[in-house]
């Protein structure tokens, strides 16, 4: 018995001295022998590349870590981990970069973010390179190809410096081309637009339609028509004077408010399509009353991005953000 039992222990001891041991010349991080790696097993030696078992961890999408104590454990590829797990798909985990670094060919100047799933960088806040032509505004551009309404250009005071119209983008992206712009009458010729006979203001905003009139009347003119406003039109004969839409000054009730005024006239060529002679979008109001109500009939002009429209409907007559019209003489 003793034999076998002094025989045990050599065996044992045999074994133990088989086993290399990690030592501080090891890998870093590298885990001693005994402890349970990602694969569950008794890691039995250290390795020049770190961890065994690692391509365990990254066939089930998760990764092989290990604690300051404590054994190697496989750990959930997750987004906001601070790793990029690309077997999940991360293109990115919490970082930003410089935007050069994404496409030097296309951004100049920023820094990208990662997007919070971790799919990608957002590049919103790149500066890109100017390249006139490629219809992205870039660095040192103002515009590149488009249009954009005339009254949405603004002076330094912050202050529309055209009332109607549209611009469209100049060759060299360096501005707009403001010389199809309507600028505002001038004070010594309140009445300086014509159009089939008849002369019109520069438009006028109050909160309410007595004080529209009010304004038309001190300027030595009035409010229009809806027939007389109609004439403005352009490029839509069912709202023309004469055309399919019956209402007038002489037909104001409801029953002359047919498809036809309400379903106006459409054009899908952006911002360059305006029904107004004078390149209006907004709603115009005229003096004449929709019957039995507290409305006024006015026109409406329209603009989408995919496009533009004309119509005839019914206004309030008070709107403390501003009430639109022309005069006319």
């Amino acid at each position: 018995m003793r034999v076998t039992i002094l025989s045990l222990v050599a065996l044992t001891a045999i074994l133990l001295l088989s086993i290399p041991s990690c030592g501080e010349d090891e890998v870093e991080g590298c885990p001693a022998v005994g402890q349970i790696d990602c694969n569950g097993s008794i890691l039995q030696e250290c390795t020049a590349v770190g961890w065994l078992f690692l391509s365990d961890c990254a066939a089930n999408n998760m990764r092989c870590t290990r604690p300051q104590s404590g054994p190697a454990a496989c750990v959930p590829m997750v987004c906001g981990d601070g790793y990029v797990d690309t077997p999940i798909g991360e293109v990115c985990d919490g970082d930003w970069k410089p935007c050069v670094e994404i496409d030097p060919n296309l951004y100049s100047s920023g820094e990208v973010i990662c997007a919070y799933d971790c799919s990608q960088y957002i590049t919103n806040g790149c500066g890109l390179k100017a390249d006139c032509g490629n219809g992205e505004v870039g660095v040192g551009e103002v515009c590149d190809g488009g249009q954009r309404l005339c009254k949405t250009i603004l002076n330094e005071d912050q202050l529309p410096l055209y009332e109607g119209g549209v611009a469209a983008c100049l060759s060299d992206c360096s501005g707009y081309d403001s010389s199809t712009c309507l600028s505002p009458c001038p004070d010594d010729n309140k009445f300086c637009l014509q159009h089939n006979g008849r002369k019109w203001s520069s438009l006028v905003t109050a909160g309410s339609l007595n004080e529209l009139d009010t304004l038309c009347q001190s300027m030595g003119g009035r409010l229009p028509t809806i027939s007389e406003l109609r004439s403005i039109i352009h490029s839509c004969p069912v709202l023309e004077p004469g055309g399919g839409c019956p209402i007038s000054e002489t037909c104001t009730t409801d029953d002359c408010w047919t498809t036809e005024c309400t379903e106006g006239c459409y054009d899908d060529e952006g911002l360059l399509a305006s029904f107004s002679a004078f390149g209006d979008y907004g709603d115009l109001l005229s003096s004449t009353w929709r019957s039995q109500t507290g409305h006024i009939w006015a026109v409406f002009f329209r603009s989408f991005v995919e496009g533009a429209e004309v119509t005839i409907g019914a206004q309030s007559t008070y709107d403390p953000m501003g009430l639109e019209a022309r005069c006319t003489q």
